[in-house]
């Protein structure tokens, strides 16, 4: 499968369902009073925690705008994001107020399914971005 065919079914798809995802989590977060029930670890204030979701959020619509580019940057801060997505989980194990609330069963189960979506889009996604040459 050559890089073209690579960027259409796996970069396309990823890169659209960010910026969509991206726009409607934002916008539920700003324009709602719906309380979060799944907050960050270490984080106790629920505008702040409001305020980062909706720092990621306008985050995933830009890393995916930039995907869609074929930006490397955009490919690297893709990377963080899959690096934070498995290292939040882990860091709840260490939030005790947090580990009592929300148990160790979703903890395990998130670092899990975020591993292994981060391998898929990894391994997916490597060839596309290892083509582009730097100007």
């Amino acid at each position: 499968m050559n890089t073209l065919h690579r960027y259409r079914y796996f970069v396309v798809p990823v890169a659209s369902l960010m910026i969509v995802g991206g726009v409607i989590l934002a916008l539920i977060f700003c324009c709602t009073s719906i309380p979060i029930t799944a907050p960050m670890p270490l984080v106790r204030d629920e505008s702040l925690n409001r305020q980062l979701f909706i720092a990621s959020s306008l985050m995933f619509v830009f890393i995916g705008i930039g995907l869609l580019n074929r930006n490397r940057l955009a490919w690297y801060l893709f990377l963080a994001c899959l690096a934070f997505g498995i290292a939040v989980p882990l860091i709840g194990f260490f939030d005790k107020p947090f580990l009592d609330s929300i148990g160790v069963e979703p903890l395990i189960f998130a670092t899990v399914l975020n591993t292994a979506w981060g391998v898929v889009l990894y391994v997916g996604m490597r060839s596309v971005f290892n083509d582009i040459r730097e100007p």
